[in-house]
């Protein structure tokens, strides 16, 4: 995604279409240094999920360019599409599970457009029978967990799976209860 999106236009857009800040996570990223510079430069940006708790869409964005820009949004959600639904026009990344796409979506742009979609074409579960493929990491645990050389914590697999339990532990309560399926709480 290399458009150039403005990280507060986006996030007044966010809460606009229903969108609560949920967390939030500071960090200090490694920009790629140049090849004839020793010196390596770092960006303070942020890490935010954002959640809509009548659809029960989670939003992860990661911020770049000193929190200025937006990097990457990522939707999470369950979703019933109706039979008559053209599903290639609608769903982002995922899979069906029975008769509930469970959907891991990238997005930069239109994110009021693609919920409208969505609610159009079927019906946004507030509470998540599955929980999609989460990936909560900021930019600077991905890059160290690819760049990393001793595979301390065990598989990058279970590392995902260890940070994205300390995040969600973070949130609230009712925020917990809308994306954690009953027989997992």
């Amino acid at each position: 995604m290399t458009q150039n999106v403005n990280s507060s236009d986006f996030f007044k857009e966010l809460k606009k279409t229903g969108f609560e800040e949920v967390y939030k996570e500071p960090y200090q990223e490694l920009s790629s240094e140049r090849f004839y510079s020793a010196v390596k430069q770092t960006e303070k940006n942020c890490f935010y999920l954002f959640f809509h708790k009548t659809f029960g869409v989670l939003a992860a964005v990661n911020t770049t360019n000193n929190a200025r820009l937006i990097k990457q949004c990522r939707l999470y959600y369950n979703w019933v599409p109706k039979k008559e639904a053209d599903l290639g026009k609608i769903i982002g990344e995922g899979e069906m599970i029975g008769d509930v796409w469970v959907a891991a979506h990238n997005v930069i742009t239109d994110v009021n457009d693609i919920l409208n979609n969505l609610k159009r074409n079927g019906t946004l579960l507030p509470k998540w029978k599955y929980i999609p493929t989460l990936i909560l990491l900021h930019t600077q645990q991905i890059k160290e967990l690819v760049n990393l050389k001793p595979r301390i914590g065990g598989t990058p697999q279970k590392r995902i799976h260890t940070i994205n339990n300390k995040i969600i532990s973070a949130l609230p309560q009712g925020v917990k209860k809308s994306i954690t399926p009953k027989k997992l709480n």
